[in-house]
């Protein structure tokens, strides 16, 4: 899906967490698979949304400096178009 989504040019993506209460490997699997085909392509990806819990996770597993994370999704857009 993602890389459609490269393929079709669109290398800026925001990903929305607010609805994700909690996630397990596979879910930070597909994370990192996304920021890597995203990298890949020269793209960037940012990341909104993210609650206490997933904070924690991302902290534990060493994550949370490799994702750029916004507070708010209007942030994250400014820094897309930026």
């Amino acid at each position: 899906m993602i890389n459609d989504t490269i393929d079709r040019g669109h290398l800026k993506v925001l990903i929305d967490l607010s609805e994700v209460p909690i996630m397990n490997s596979s879910g930070l699997g597909s994370l990192i698979a996304t920021m890597k085909a995203v990298e890949a392509a020269s793209g960037e990806i940012v990341i909104v949304g993210v609650n206490d819990r997933l904070i924690n996770l991302l902290r534990i597993t060493k994550l949370l400096n490799v994702f750029k994370i916004f507070d708010l999704k209007d942030e994250a857009l400014n820094h897309l178009t930026s």
